[in-house]
């Protein structure tokens, strides 16, 4: 690329920054996806990844599939609902507010292939039991929609903008893990990154004597992640869990179109690194019961880019609590909630509630949970803008497992 050809582009993503921090998504699709919460449907009715949890499979922890004997296999889809209400309060001649303004509605449904694995685990010849197994997951997700209309003082529609953002970086994933002693396992994981997630502005106005405007992003990122965990039995009442991901390099094609313009640079981006710790204890009644406590660490403010300049990250804290219950006639039940802060803003929390079960039938067991989260935040508050805009965000999500009995 020539040098007239960098600087064009980075003046076209330095405008980029300040326009968007305006007009920005929800917080974690804009600009680096919103990470997956979960990986299967009872994951997502306890609200946590389960790294304590034998079954929860690969994805979650590389040593849990050394748990299991023989196949494994799970397939999890979903269904995913948000809706984003944005206000602004009014005030009148006197400085006194009289209420509050609607500025945009948005509601936006996806459906979603969450993720998918299969292992094998047995004992060879006398040596320590050992488990391979491959995976597919959804690791940050990128769609989002916004629509918001300008009109004056007569209501009379000026302008119409609307934000497209589509796609997701998937994971390949294989590990290996041991069960050298029959109360601990440990393993490792390797996970190939890739996806090619894109954004679409438009701006178009009444008035013929503006231009519309048309941005463009196509990205197209690729890198490696390692992965480690272990699993350890203290008690037969309590488990203890650990997993690791290491920080991965991304990096790609970004593509920038700005109406007639089109531009091409190499983007690189270090993504954080991040660990999550979990136990479980089994209390002793009539009925089998699982407490679960876990905490995950994302260091957010560890994120490199190459070509955009955010405001800084802050590393995100999730806490977990989750129930699972069995009743008299054999049904599981699971039942969770969790808060986590946002990577925008230490003072912007989540608090999510999730609920499900499973269903057996023949060799196929099916598990389906449902889960719902709410947050409000000033605008400014998260991007560092003198913004008065109030966002409140609602989510509801459907996820459904299918798995080997």
């Amino acid at each position: 690329m020539k040098t007239t050809g960098k600087i064009t582009l980075l003046v076209a993503l330095s405008f980029f920054t300040a326009f968007g921090s305006a007009r920005a998504g929800l917080l974690e699709y804009t600009p680096y996806g919103s990470p997956a919460s979960s990986y299967n449907a009872i994951g997502m009715a306890m609200n946590l990844k389960g790294v304590a949890l034998p079954g929860q499979g690969l994805l979650v922890n590389p040593a849990l599939i050394a748990e299991t004997d023989g196949l494994e296999a799970q397939l999890t889809a979903g269904v995913n609902w948000r809706r984003e209400y944005r206000s602004i309060e009014v005030f009148d001649s006197y400085a006194n507010s009289v209420g509050l303004r609607t500025t945009a509605i948005n509601d936006q449904t996806d459906y979603n292939l969450h993720g998918a694995e299969v292992s094998y685990a047995s004992s060879f010849r006398g040596l320590p039991k050992m488990a391979l197994g491959f995976g597919l997951s959804r690791e940050y997700d990128f769609n989002y929609r916004l629509k918001a209309e300008e009109r004056d003082a007569f209501y009379y529609l000026t302008s119409l903008y609307e934000q497209i953002q589509e796609g997701a970086v998937y994971g390949y994933s294989g590990a290996l893990a041991v069960k050298p002693l029959s109360f601990f396992s440990a393993g490792l994981g390797l996970t190939r990154l890739s996806g090619d997630p894109r954004l679409t502005i438009t701006e178009n106005f009444e008035d013929p004597t503006y231009t519309d405007i048309s941005i463009g992003y196509q990205h197209n990122y690729k890198g490696y992640r390692f992965s480690a965990g272990a699993f350890g039995q203290l008690t037969s009442r309590i488990n203890l869990g650990i997993s690791w991901k290491s920080s991965a390099r991304v990096e790609g094609l970004l593509s920038y179109s700005d109406n007639d313009t089109s531009i091409s640079q190499n983007q690189k981006v270090g993504l954080p690194s991040s660990f999550t710790l979990g136990a479980t204890y089994r209390p002793s009644n009539e009925f089998p019961a699982t407490v679960c406590l876990e905490y995950e660490h994302t260091p957010w403010q560890n994120l490199e880019d190459n070509l955009f300049s955010y405001e800084p990250l802050v590393p995100v804290n999730k806490y977990s609590f989750g129930i699972s219950h069995r009743m008299k006639n054999n049904l599981p039940l699971y039942f969770g909630v969790s808060f986590t802060n946002s990577y925008r803003s230490s003072s912007i929390g989540l608090a999510r509630a999730g609920f499900g079960t499973e269903i057996l039938v023949s060799n196929l067991r099916s598990g389906i949970s449902a889960g719902v989260g709410r947050r409000t935040y000033n605008y400014g508050q998260a991007f560092g803008t003198s913004s008065g805009t109030t966002v409140s965000e609602t989510m509801a999500d459907l996820m459904l497992t299918f798995s080997l009995k």
